[in-house]
């Protein structure tokens, strides 16, 4: 039974360290691609947003918890089961330490899925509630890089209209008013807002209210960046936690905070690799950090919604649906690297299901 609860730590919290490393860069993919930010700089701000998702979700995450400890979808014979939570951890883990060691970027989600579907079915016999793994699990997994490619498309479109019209060298300027009084004299009447360029606003000494619509995406780009990571941090932790929770000696918050500490040391030191794919090799965002921006406002929006319902969302596939979504809405985008990224995501629930199915009949006979 111990070294069964010390698989479980091995599990949960390799888990957690592969996780951050496949995950981490992705919200700030497109601040590195448009040259905003360097790879150090972008995955450093990963770090401290992601961990703040991760320790949020002590407090707001309850029914992804639930989800992903495989209540509702198998027997709560085979949730006793020493082995069911075991084996779903390591056949997770080895799905996404794999990708990552390839740089492809795949979603923690879909491997832990794959895991509880191949544990499931191996200790119960081939049952296991269908319903709620189409529904609640694979159906808004299977939408959001859709939805998200659409909306980047959309957001992305209207960035594109209003740079062409060039509003984002416009800014919003106060200039003093006067009025004339009976006697003549001149009284302030107050200020008088107006736009107008920058060089505009200061050649006829206004004070500027608010800077270039440029730095004022450039502002929105950085905290929809974070966004995008604090929403990840929220989704994905409370998932791998859940593998952590029958342990006894853990309680409260101590599962969520162990597997948010082993996130922020995988993004800190092994994210590198798969940044460069979701920065460079997808779509060319140098000197397009309008477009950028919108790519993560879309995602930014989107993550954060689904963890307010609770819906087990992946990051990357929004993520890099609304990658696609801003390729498309200028044509360009890199057909190969998709294509080895749309390979890696059929591959990665019925890999995880069979290094599940492996790892429970290697429990077993250890056991």
């Amino acid at each position: 039974m111990i070294a069964l609860l010390g698989l479980v730590l091995v599990g949960g919290a390799g888990l957690a360290v592969a996780n951050g490393a496949n995950d981490n860069g992705k919200p700030v993919a497109t601040l590195i691609g448009s040259g905003a930010l360097s790879q150090k700089k972008g995955l450093g701000l990963a770090f401290w947003t992601t961990l703040a998702g991760s320790l949020a979700a002590a407090l707001w995450s309850t029914s992804l918890l639930r989800a992903f400890s495989g209540q509702g979808l198998v027997s709560a014979q085979v949730l006793a089961h020493p082995a069911f939570l075991p084996s779903v951890g390591l056949a997770a883990l080895g799905t996404v330490a794999l990708a990552t060691r390839l740089r492809l970027p795949i979603s923690t989600t879909h491997a832990l899925v794959g895991g509880l579907v191949g544990s499931g079915l191996v200790l119960g016999q081939g049952t296991i509630a269908w319903k709620v793994l189409f529904v609640k699990l694979a159906g808004p997994m299977l939408l959001s890089p859709v939805v998200a490619m659409g909306a980047a498309w959309g957001l992305t479109y209207l960035v594109r209209v209003l740079a062409a019209a060039k509003v984002e060298e416009s800014c919003v300027c106060a200039q003093p008013a006067f009025q004339m009084g009976p006697g003549g004299e001149a009284t302030l009447a107050g200020p008088l807002l107006h736009t107008g360029t920058l060089t505009e606003c200061q050649g006829e000494g206004s004070t500027v209210l608010v800077a270039s619509a440029g730095k004022l995406l450039r502002g929105l780009h950085f905290v929809s960046a974070g966004a995008v990571s604090f929403s990840r941090g929220l989704n994905d932790t409370p998932k791998i936690a859940a593998l952590l929770l029958p342990i006894t000696l853990m309680s409260g918050a101590t599962p969520v905070v162990l597997v948010a500490l082993a996130m922020g040391l995988g993004g800190w030191y092994l994210a590198k690799g798969v940044t460069k794919t979701m920065s460079q090799d997808i779509v060319d965002l140098e000197r397009r950090e309008p477009e950028a921006a919108g790519s993560n406002l879309t995602t930014a929006f989107l993550v954060l919604l689904a963890s307010r319902w609770g819906l087990p969302v992946s990051t990357t596939h929004v993520a890099t649906g609304a990658m696609v979504g801003t390729g498309l809405s200028h044509g360009e985008f890199r057909l190969a690297t998709l294509r080895n990224i749309f390979l890696a995501w059929t591959a990665t629930l019925p890999l995880a299901t069979l290094l599940a199915v492996l790892a429970v009949a290697a429990l077993k006979a250890l056991a």
